[in-house]
C-alpha cells in the first residue's frame, strides 16, 4: 500500500515541481522591478521555497540576499540569510567550514535572529554527528545539536509543530522513549497534510 503510494508521487513529480516553481518565478519577475530596500526579502523568500527543492539555487538566492542586505546595510537580515546559507552548505558536504561561520556568528547573534540561529544549530550539528564516524566527533556534534535544539525550544510557540518535532528530538535524545511518542503525537495532530 505504501509503495503504491510512492509510486503514485513519483510519477506526479513533474507537476509537483511545477507548483513549487509557479511562485518562485513570480518573485525572480518581481525582483527585476522592486526597489534595492525590498531585495534582501524578495531573496530571502526565493530562498525558502527553493530550499525545498533545489539546494544550489537556494545557496544562490541566499547569497544574493546577503549582498543585497550589504547594499541597505542591514546587518539583522544580512546576518539571517547567512544563517540560512550556512544551514544548507552541509548538504554539499561543506561541514567544517559551515561549523566555522555558525561559530562565528555566535558571539553576535541579533534578538530576532536567536531562534532561527539555534534551528541552524540543530540541523547543521545533527548533521555533523550523523556525518563522523568516530565515536568521539559524532557524540561532541550531537551534544552540541542538543544544546541548541533545547534553546531553541525555549523561544518557539509551545503550541506549534515545530516545538513538539523539536521536543521530540530532545526526548529521544534523552531515551525518554514514552514523552518522545507523544510529542510526536502532537506533531501529527497539528500538522496539515496536502
Amino acid at each position: 500500500k505504501a509503495l503504491d503510494r510512492l509510486d503514485v508521487a513519483i510519477s506526479q513529480r513533474d507537476s509537483y515541481m511545477q507548483k513549487q516553481l509557479q511562485p518562485i518565478d513570480s518573485l525572480k519577475r518581481q525582483a527585476t522591478k522592486v526597489e534595492k530596500t525590498y531585495l534582501p526579502q524578495l531573496y530571502k523568500q526565493i530562498g525558502d521555497k527553493y530550499h525545498r527543492c533545489n539546494i544550489d539555487s537556494a545557496l544562490y538566492y541566499y547569497q544574493k540576499g546577503i549582498e543585497a542586505s550589504k547594499d541597505i546595510n542591514n546587518a539583522e537580515l544580512e546576518q539571517y540569510l547567512r544563517l540560512s546559507h550556512v544551514a544548507l552548505l552541509p548538504v554539499q558536504g561543506v561541514i567544517k567550514e559551515a561549523i566555522e561561520i555558525y561559530d562565528s556568528i555566535a558571539p553576535n547573534v541579533f534578538q530576532q535572529n536567536k531562534a532561527h540561529f539555534y534551528e541552524v544549530g540543530n540541523r547543521l550539528f545533527y548533521f555533523a554527528s550523523s556525518f563522523y564516524p568516530i565515536k568521539e566527533y559524532s557524540e561532541y556534534y550531537a551534544q552540541r545539536a542538543y544544546v541548541a535544539t533545547d534553546s531553541l525550544v525555549k523561544l518557539i510557540d509551545k503550541n506549534s509543530p515545530e516545538f513538539h518535532l523539536y521536543s521530540a528530538q530532545l526526548y529521544a535524545d534523552d531515551n525518554n522513549q514514552p514523552m518522545m511518542i507523544a510529542e510526536f503525537s502532537e506533531v501529527i495532530n497539528t500538522v496539515q497534510i496536502e
